[in-house]
């Protein structure tokens, strides 16, 4: 009884589409950071390099992302 053997290959390829996002403070619901400023711990004294370090709210004041996927495969298998 001989055993049958199969193989094959398969790719893909996506496309992601491109994507924009522009934030802004004077938009209905603009996007701000959740932490505005810093406070020094023992004094409350706002730190001054803390203001507008958007740290929470990446991307800002806007990013552009697109790019493709690919992947390929090999397979093999036998019945038995």
């Amino acid at each position: 009884m001989g055993r049958r053997f199969y193989g094959g290959l398969q790719v893909q390829f996506h496309r992601l589409l491109e994507q924009r996002v522009e934030k802004s403070e004077s938009a209905p619901v603009p996007v701000i950071d959740e932490f505005p400023e810093s406070r020094h711990v023992q004094t409350e004294e706002i730190i001054e390099e803390s203001l507008d370090f958007r740290s929470n709210n990446p991307g800002y004041p806007g990013f552009r992302a697109s790019g493709s996927v690919v992947g390929a495969g090999i397979f093999l298998g036998t019945e038995f």
